[in-house]
C-alpha cells in the first residue's frame, strides 16, 4: 500500500514532534491506515536478529517523556532498535499525540521501531481508561476509536532477540508453558483479548515469593508466575532473559528471580512518585538502567 498522505505526515512529524499534537482526524486515518497495512505482515511473536535495543516501558500519555525517549533514539546512532513494551495510551493527557508519533516513526523506520500490544491497547480497557474520553474530546466519532483498536489488536504481542535470547513482553508469560511458534498460532485481532493466552501475555505479572503460579488480583483468568515457571519457559524456547512493563516502581525498574525478568517503567506525568526509567541493552545483552534526563551521564559511566 502506498499512503503518501501518512507518509508525508510522518516526515513533517518527526522534524517537529508537537506537530503529532495538531493532525486533523483525517491525518490520523491516514496513519492507522498505514500501520495497519504494515501490521497485517507481522507475526504475532516477531523477531529481530542482531542490534542494541532501547526499551521503553509504560508510556501511558506522557507526550513530554516520550519525546525525550525518541530524541535519544534518534540521536544515538549506536542504538539499532527502540522498542516500546505496550501501554501506550489511557491515563495521562496525550495519548492520541504518543499513539500519532510512535506511527510516525514506525512509518519511517518499520524495521528499527517496534510497537508491542500492552493490556491498555485493548478495547476493554482503553474504553475506561482515558483513551475514549481523550477521542470524544478531541471531537471524533467512536468510529476513530475504534479504528486505533483494530490497529491495537493486530500489533505484536511479543519480540524476540535472537542473539540476546531475551523475550519482550508487556506482562509476562502465560500459565501453560509454550513454545514461541504457539504464540504466531494465536488469533490475531482479538480486541477483547478473548484468548487466555493472549491476555495472560498482557496482563500477567512475576512475583518472587512463588514458584510456579497464583491468582493475580487484577482479575479474573490473571496471574501471578513464579521462577520455575520462567525457568521452564526460557530453557524450553532457548532464551535467557524476559523484558517486560506492566507494573509502576518508584524506582522505574525491578529486577526479579535473579535478573532472569526485568521490568521497566517510563511514565511519570499520571504516576508523579515513579522515577522513570528506560533500558538500553547491547547486543550481547548487557544492561545499562536509566532516566532519559540522565542518558548523556550513562553514556560516560
Amino acid at each position: 500500500m502506498s499512503n503518501k498522505k501518512a507518509e508525508t505526515l510522518s516526515t513533517k512529524i518527526l522534524k517537529n514532534y508537537d506537530y503529532a499534537t495538531k493532525l486533523e482526524e483525517a491525518d490520523i486515518r491516514s496513519l492507522i491506515a498505514k500501520i495497519r497495512y504494515m501490521l497485517k505482515k507481522q507475526p504475532l511473536c516477531k523477531r529481530i536478529q542482531t542490534g542494541s535495543v532501547l526499551a521503553v516501558g509504560d508510556i501511558h500519555g506522557d507526550f513530554n517523556m516520550l519525546k525525550k525517549v525518541i530524541s535519544i533514539f534518534q540521536k544515538d546512532k549506536q542504538i539499532d532498535h527502540l522498542i516500546f513494551l505496550g501501554d501506550v495510551v489511557d491515563r495521562g493527557s496525550q495519548s492520541i499525540a504518543c499513539v500519532n508519533l510512535i506511527f510516525a516513526l514506525i512509518i519511517a523506520q518499520p524495521d528499527k521501531v517496534h510497537f508491542i500490544r500492552g493490556n491498555h491497547e485493548a478495547i476493554t480497557v482503553n474504553s475506561r481508561y482515558g483513551f475514549a474520553d481523550d477521542i470524544q474530546a478531541f471531537g471524533a466519532d467512536e468510529d476513530l476509536f475504534l479504528l486505533f483498536n483494530y490497529a491495537f489488536s493486530e500489533l505484536p504481542i511479543t519480540l524476540v532477540h535472537e542473539k540476546q535470547k531475551i523475550f519482550y513482553v508487556h506482562g509476562g508469560i502465560p500459565i501453560k508453558s509454550c513454545l514461541l511458534e504457539d504464540i504466531d498460532k494465536l488469533p490475531k485481532g482479538d480486541m477483547q483479548l478473548n484468548n487466555e493466552t493472549i491476555k495472560q501475555l498482557l496482563w500477567n505479572d512475576p512475583k518472587n515469593e512463588i514458584l510456579q503460579h497464583a491468582y493475580s488480583m487484577r482479575g479474573e483468568g490473571i496471574f501471578y508466575y513464579g521462577l520455575e515457571l520462567v525457568e521452564e519457559f526460557l530453557k524450553k524456547n532457548n532464551l535467557e532473559m524476559i523484558v517486560r512493563a506492566h507494573e509502576a516502581f518508584s524506582d522505574g525498574y525491578k529486577y526479579f528471580f535473579d535478573k532472569k525478568v526485568l521490568s521497566v517503567f517510563t511514565s511519570e506525568e499520571y504516576y508523579e512518585y515513579i522515577h522513570a526509567k528506560i533500558a538500553l541493552i547491547d547486543e550481547k545483552g548487557l544492561i545499562q538502567i536509566f532516566h532519559p534526563n540522565d542518558y548523556e551521564y550513562a553514556l560516560t559511566r
